[in-house]
């Protein structure tokens, strides 16, 4: 055995790096594309949504002072409301700040192999590349499925019978 063999671990096979950047180029690249992109529009989301809180229950006592108007100022609530309750729902902060750490994370990968920074400065460099973007990819799957799981378990299967004056 050669030394560069012996110092490959086991389930590590060798890639070459025409290999490794093809891989990065094909599936990492997209990827860091799609993350950025949805990163930036949950920001613009959350910041529209907020904002439509912000402004409409700032302008809640204006009107009430200036107009005395029951209506405007409870068009303005029900705005704001919409607006909160929209941002639980949707959670583009949450989104926006996941999506920005995947894409930063890939595109600092993908940095680090093309200058050859460690961890990638080594024989092994293109496996260790592939490896680390799968890793990448696969934790922020994990997180999506668990994310998922946690909110089908706040979400009740059954509504809870409630007791009549009847039963007791």
């Amino acid at each position: 055995m050669t030394d560069a063999t012996e110092a490959r671990s086991p389930q590590t096979p060798a890639v070459t790096p025409e290999a490794a950047a093809a891989y990065l180029e094909r599936r990492v690249k997209p990827q860091q594309i799609w993350y950025d992109r949805r990163s930036n529009d949950a920001k613009a989301w959350h910041y529209r949504l907020t904002g439509a809180q912000m402004v409409s229950t700032a302008a809640i006592p204006v009107i009430n002072v200036f107009t005395h108007s029951v209506m405007a100022s409870s068009v303005l609530a029900f705005v704001a409301a919409i607006a909160a309750g929209f941002s639980q729902l949707w959670k583009h902060h949450e989104h926006w700040t996941r999506y920005r750490a995947t894409a930063t994370a890939l595109e600092t990968l993908q940095i680090r192999y093309d200058l050859r920074l460690p961890p990638f400065d080594g024989e092994d460099a293109p496996a260790k590349a592939i490896e680390e973007a799968d890793r990448l990819l696969g934790d922020e799957g994990s997180k999506w499925s668990d994310a998922i799981r946690s909110s089908a378990k706040t979400i009740p299967a059954k509504a809870p019978v409630l007791a009549s004056a009847d039963d007791s």
